[in-house]
C-alpha cells in the first residue's frame, strides 16, 4: 500500500528540523505540500503523490517554501524558545459564551437598534 500523506514521502522524525515544499499537480490543480528533512535539497523532490486526486505524478516546479531556522550548528547552544505571552484580557471577556456577554450583549444591542432608528428618523 502506497503511503498518500506528505505526498508519499515519510515523515521526519519528531524534533527534527524540516523544510515544506510545494509542488503543483496540473492534472488537478491541486497543490500537494511535503515535509522533507532539513538537510534534504527541494530538488530531491520529484515524484509526488496528490493530496487532491491520489495519483502519483512527476513534480516539475518544486517551490520551496521556506527553510525554518537553520538548526545550531554543532557544540552551539539552541536558541530559547518563544513563549507566548500571557493575555491580558480577563478570561470572561475571553470567552463568548461566558454569561457576562450573554446579559451584556442585550443592552448593546438594544442601543444598536435605538441608535440606527434614530439615525433613519433623523432624530
Amino acid at each position: 500500500m502506497e503511503q498518500t500523506s506528505n505526498g508519499g514521502f515519510p515523515e521526519p522524525l519528531p524534533g527534527e528540523p524540516v523544510r515544506q515544499v510545494r509542488c503543483r499537480h496540473e492534472a488537478c490543480g491541486t497543490d500537494t505540500r511535503v515535509r522533507i528533512p532539513f538537510d534534504l535539497s527541494a530538488e530531491a523532490v520529484r515524484r509526488v503523490i496528490c493530496e487532491g486526486c491520489g495519483r502519483p505524478y512527476e513534480c516539475d516546479g518544486v517551490v520551496d517554501e521556506g527553510v525554518p531556522e537553520a538548526p545550531p550548528a554543532v557544540g552551539e547552544p539552541k536558541p530559547a524558545v518563544a513563549r507566548p505571552r500571557p493575555s491580558r484580557v480577563p478570561g470572561w471577556l475571553s470567552d463568548p459564551d461566558s454569561p457576562v456577554w450573554k446579559y451584556l450583549s442585550i443592552p448593546v444591542a438594544a442601543a444598536a437598534v435605538i441608535g440606527a432608528l434614530a439615525l433613519i428618523q433623523g432624530c
